[in-house]
């Protein structure tokens, strides 16, 4: 075995083991000058050559769910509109929210909704419990109609608190989900008070004044406009918090005279998930994400503008960012955290200003890839150093690492592909599956009654109710192209797959959304071994805001389809896992993949498989990712996350990323534990990171080889690892 180190320019600083290390911008760029500029330029993709900035899209259709869904029509249901409170949840009368009235604080019906469902889990012997209840999902609804409000949307009463642990003090998931991002507006009544200058106070607050906490998981904002009028200086519009897989869709945020401390703040450790198609106008920092250091949201499709300060601030945190649009004279980006770790690609900052530079690049880790810059100073600046002019192909602030000392110093740009559309057709092609049968109650088998939705020849199947069991395998035929949980659980009596997509072809995409897929009395081999999908066909599957179950996480995938698979998008899920995950000969995109399977490997890349990921976390001891002769794996963003050692110390040490012959681009960092390891003493949590082999050669990378992680002790980050054949 040999085990190689970087080959690096002549550059500054030592790392933690002696070897010359290239870390902080300046840095970065003279690793980037050593080569070929002629390769490097070469070296850039057909996708991202042609690839064209959208920044924040709103969806062509409105979300109008059909009246089932809603609790005021059917009391099983989980949405509750807010201009139906008391009709749904007998509130008093004057709760419910009334469209265009400036008089009317429609804060209290939000309220009264919130404090409704606080209630609900401050009588639970334990709220941790809410995590895996199939009895405890709901989402507020925004009809079409501007909503003014005069104070904050926020719980009130006693704080949530979880036994011998830390306090709960947030939302757990809540969604709130309007009709169309464009006419469903939630707007703050001019010159509001409590909202002046120096006050810092939120419109939408998913908080109540924590500053950590990680069982608050799964919240959604969607399909809204949060308006913070003008005359409110102090005013934050969305103070957003959701641990593992929240997500926020195609909303925009803005101030009515640019006044405002920020429009979307991530406040709360933890906070990670995907947030897709925001817009932000005005307010000092568009999007603001400040001290904690596991803050890590997976961001695409994202619009700022007209802000005074920064575009997006980055303090100690991990954010992964594609197609930024940002329209400002003040920096599009700006990073102030030591222990940052940002990767921005694909992306277009404009407007600019002759005095200052499109990334404030003062301290952490940066990778930047095809980044268009104008009208600013320069592109990446650090200090009084200019590091990039001009257009980014490719930008990394620390060590290349290799596995062939002579081979390709970039990453390797595989194709990205859009997410799939969903349809959204009149509800007379949705199917209830309530309408044949489904009785949505444990102790009954909804088995048959689904299966007749599937084949009723509706392209759209729903499930209102919270929970549903089924005793076998649903077969989805390909007239199907969304099956809509409305964030119901589905639970399985059997050891069998949930959902077999075995017919039709390649046909159209299907996307399965909204659900949460839960072991039932069968955990123990329903929400380890067995998917909720078995893929046995070409067909192209979309896998969107799925979460398998459980504090592990059960099985998300399994591809059996002869020959070349479907094409398969995951997006904001969890449970890709082994044993029966491996990803084999399809192409695979994910974006905020969320497994913590402490007991197996996480992510099998298999043969033939071309995996492209955008932000993900695995939690624990065991790998990441694992990488088969054939395969190709391109990371871009993500947490290694080890602060939570369920295998560490067990004297069989795993490592983070194991290659046997297949090629990876790997752009990622680590968290952890900030004090000693305890068993033993001062240890890190993963000794070897990478161990990657063609068969021949051997390549290791020890975690005190890599660039420190500031102010995280025995923490690190991988600023561009790569191993490509020819």
């Amino acid at each position: 075995m040999t085990k190689d180190t970087p080959s690096i320019p002549a550059g500054v600083g030592i790392s933690r083991r002696g070897i010359l290390a290239l870390g902080g911008g300046l840095a970065g760029a003279a690793a980037l000058a050593a080569l070929d500029p002629r390769q490097a330029r070469a070296a850039m993709t057909p996708a991202a050559a042609s690839f064209v900035n959208t920044g924040a899209r709103a969806a062509a259709t409105a979300s109008h769910y059909p009246a089932a869904a809603f609790m005021h029509v059917n009391p099983g249901a989980k949405f509750i509109d807010i201009t139906k409170v008391e009709e749904s949840l007998g509130a008093p009368a004057g709760t419910n929210a009334v469209a265009g009235d400036p008089s009317v604080d429609c804060a209290v019906a939000f309220n009264y909704i919130l404090d409704w469902y606080a209630a609900k889990l401050r009588a639970l012997p334990d709220v941790r419990d809410a995590q895996n209840r199939v009895d405890l999902s709901y989402a507020i609804y925004v009809p079409e109609g501007t909503f003014h409000v005069h104070s904050t949307i926020q719980y009130s009463g006693p704080v949530i608190t979880i036994p011998n642990s830390a306090v709960l003090s947030a939302w757990i998931h809540m969604r709130i989900l309007g009709a169309h991002r464009d006419r469903s507006v939630i707007r703050l009544v001019d010159g509001a008070t409590g909202f002046g200058a120096g006050e810092q106070r939120a419109v939408i607050d998913y908080s109540q004044a924590a500053t950590f906490d990680n069982w608050s998981a799964q919240n959604i904002l969607r399909d809204v406009t949060v308006h913070t009028g003008s005359g409110n200086p102090g005013a934050i519009a969305v103070d957003f918090f959701g641990a593992n897989n929240a997500a926020i869709d195609r909303v925009a945020i803005v101030s009515g005279d640019g006044q405002g401390v920020a429009g979307l703040q991530f406040p709360i450790g933890i906070t990670s998930g995907y947030y897709s198609d925001i817009l932000v106008d005005g307010f000092d920092y568009g999007i603001e994400m400040r001290e904690y250091h596991f803050i890590s949201p997976t961001m695409e499709h994202i619009t700022v503008r007209n802000q005074r300060v920064a575009g997006v601030l980055v303090g100690d945190c991990l954010p992964t960012l594609r197609d930024l649009v940002s329209e400002n004279s003040v920096p599009a980006v700006q990073i102030v955290g030591a222990g940052a770790h940002v990767v921005l690609i694909d992306s277009a900052l404009r407007g600019g200003s002759a005095t200052t530079p499109a990334i404030d690049f003062q301290t952490g880790h940066l990778f930047a890839r095809n980044v268009e810059s104008q009208g600013y100073r320069s592109t990446i600046e650090q200090g009084s150093t200019t590091l990039v002019r001009g257009a980014v192909d490719e930008y990394v602030s620390g060590p290349v690492f290799r596995f062939d000392e002579h081979g390709e110093s970039r990453s390797m740009g595989l194709k990205i592909e859009e997410i799939p559309d969903a349809p959204w057709p009149a509800h007379r092609d949705w199917a209830n599956v309530d309408d044949y049968g489904a009785a949505g109650a444990e102790g009954t088998d909804d088995t048959a009654a689904i299966q007749a939705a599937l084949n009723s020849g509706r392209t759209v199947v729903y499930f209102p109710k919270q929970a549903y069991w089924v005793s076998g395998t649903l077969q989805v035929p390909p007239q199907v192209e969304r099956i809509e949980g409305t964030f119901s659980s589905i639970l399985s009596t059997s050891g069998e797959p949930i959902f077999r997509v075995a017919s039709g072809g390649r046909g159209k995409p299907l996307t399965i959304i909204d659900l949460h897929r839960s072991g039932g009395p069968n955990s123990a081999v329903d929400g380890t071994a067995v998917p909720l999908v078995d893929h046995a066909m070409p067909r192209t599957l979309s896998l969107r805001n799925i979460r398998t179950g459980g504090a592990l996480g059960g099985q998300l995938y399994r591809g059996r389809a002869q020959g070349r698979g479907g094409d398969l998008f995951f997006t904001n899920t969890n449970g890709h896992k082994a044993p029966t995950g491996e990803l084999r000969n399809q192409k695979v995109w994910m974006r905020w993949e969320n497994t913590e399977a402490k007991d197996v490997a996480n992510h099998p890349i298999g043969a033939g498989a071309e995996v492209w990921v955008l932000g993900y976390k695995v939690e624990g001891g065991t790998q990441n990712f694992t990488v088969a002769p054939g395969a190709k794996l391109e990371v871009l963003g993500g947490v290694c996350n080890s602060y939570a050692p369920t295998s560490f110390g067990s004297g069989a040490e795993d490592v983070a990323f194991i290659g046997t012959g297949g090629e990876m681009t790997l752009v990622l960092a680590s968290n952890g534990q900030d004090a000693p390891h305890p068993e033993p003493a001062n240890a890190p949590q993963f000794h070897t990171v990478l161990r990657d082999t063609d068969g021949t050669t051997t390549k290791e990378i020890m975690w005190d080889e890599l660039p420190e992680r500031t102010g995280r002790r025995h923490q690190w980050v991988i600023p561009l690892y790569v191993h490509r054949t020819a």
